[in-house]
């Protein structure tokens, strides 16, 4: 169970590395993301606005992989 746990855990990494390394608006927005964590450190943000922070960059991070993601289908399916 541990096992099958750690092995999906491992699939994903190699996905969103995957992603990185290929999808040029998915390392725009990482960059912008780690210009963002900067400037949170620097500027002493609240622990709410470092969830509201965090849950953005979560949420945009992940819709450009869901957005990538289905582009490829909808190439293969044309």
């Amino acid at each position: 169970m541990l096992r099958a746990f750690f092995k999906s855990v491992g699939y994903a990494v190699k996905g969103v590395a995957a992603s990185l390394r290929e999808q040029l608006n998915l390392k725009v927005q990482t960059f912008v993301a780690a210009i963002t964590i900067g400037a949170g450190f620097y500027f002493r943000i609240t622990a709410t606005e470092w969830c509201m922070i965090l849950l953005t960059i979560g949420l945009v991070i992940g819709l450009e992989m869901i957005n990538t993601a289905i582009e490829s289908l909808v190439d293969l399916v044309t």
